[in-house]
């Protein structure tokens, strides 16, 4: 059983999913999970703090970013002889791989939340934007 609920005074959305396995002895194994997330991010008086330390991730990571091309520009094969480029070139693709789950989580919110304003007698599952909220 899947149901979502939101509260719109704090402007959280509940992604509440109970799944039970009948396991073969006749016994049965609850998975409770209950997942909170704000899915409307500009909303209400935090929206220029979070909005800013977006901004600063960004700039920061394009900062980063392009001090690793410039210094593998300048260092081209030697780059890979020093062992804390690998780890640097790791902190990049984590940076990178956030910056793509954001915008995979924005669009997953605006697919589902549109779906559920335009067919409100079906259901709808938050479960997909739960758990890209969740790699986040």
């Amino acid at each position: 059983m899947e149901f979502a609920l939101y509260n719109a005074q704090t402007n959280f959305f509940s992604v509440i999913t109970i799944l039970t396995e009948i396991l073969t002895t006749g016994g049965y194994h609850h998975h409770p999970k209950i997942q909170t997330l704000r899915l409307y991010r500009y909303v209400g008086p935090e929206m220029v703090f979070v909005m800013a330390c977006e901004i600063t991730y960004m700039t920061f990571l394009l900062f980063f970013l392009y001090k690793q091309i410039k210094k593998y520009m300048q260092q081209r094969n030697k780059y890979f002889c020093d062992p804390w480029n690998y780890s640097e070139l790791l902190v990049l693709g984590f940076f990178l791989s956030s910056v793509g789950l954001y915008f995979a989580r924005h669009a997953l919110t605006k697919y589902s939340v549109s779906n559920m304003l335009e067919t409100p007698e079906t259901f709808v599952s938050f479960q997909y934007v739960a758990f890209v909220d969740e790699w986040v």
